[in-house]
């Protein structure tokens, strides 16, 4: 595994740990489930931020299909407030994935964890999305569903999604952005 560094946003909301903590359970009584211990660890730990290496080759044609792209960036992990926020519906209205938390921006589209049993801890692609959730995709529109079978698998868990981030070929513009973070002198290696 490549040694993930990560800094947290500049407006330095979340820094202190027990403000986190605190945040962490409030989504969980937001969304009515524990989060995965990795993620859970994660959020405590680190409350979201920018990562480096950030790129996740994809080998899954529904990924690319759904993006665009063989590559998927995460550009940040949520902090718990944004974490909160959309997941508990506030951004997206209807339109929010129920049973899923949100987990990261993917540069276009989110990235989100199942909350369900028969895949707790799976991270998917999520398009972003107005139609409401649970709303099938119109043949005669040509128009994507917002539904789980309409959201591409990325990762069994949250430690494999990280064990799967490293700085691929053509990265040079993400990393001097990321070097140039307000925050990067502030830089820690991810543990879990």
């Amino acid at each position: 595994m490549t040694d993930i560094l990560i800094y947290r946003r500049k407006d330095g909301s979340n820094a202190d740990e027990g403000e986190r903590r605190a945040s962490v359970e409030r989504i969980e009584a937001t969304v009515g489930a524990a989060l995965p211990p990795d993620y859970r660890g994660f959020l405590i730990s680190y409350g979201g931020g920018f990562p480096w290496p950030q790129d996740i080759a994809l080998d899954d044609p529904a990924v690319e299909d759904l993006i665009g792209d063989d590559i998927i960036a995460i550009f940040e992990f949520y902090e718990p407030r944004i974490v909160e926020s959309y997941s508990s519906g506030e951004y997206y209205g209807d339109a929010t994935p129920q049973g899923f938390v949100f987990v990261a921006d993917g540069n276009g589209v989110d990235v989100v964890m199942s909350l369900h049993d028969a895949d707790r801890g799976a991270l998917r692609v999520w398009a972003r999305s107005a139609i409401p959730w649970g709303t099938p995709p119109d043949e005669a529109s040509g128009e994507r569903g917002n539904r789980p079978e309409d959201m591409a698998p990325l990762a069994p868990d949250f430690r494999s999604l990280l064990d799967a981030m490293e700085e691929l070929p053509g990265s040079e513009v993400g990393r001097r952005n990321w070097e140039a973070g307000q925050n990067r002198a502030d830089a820690r290696v991810i543990t879990l």
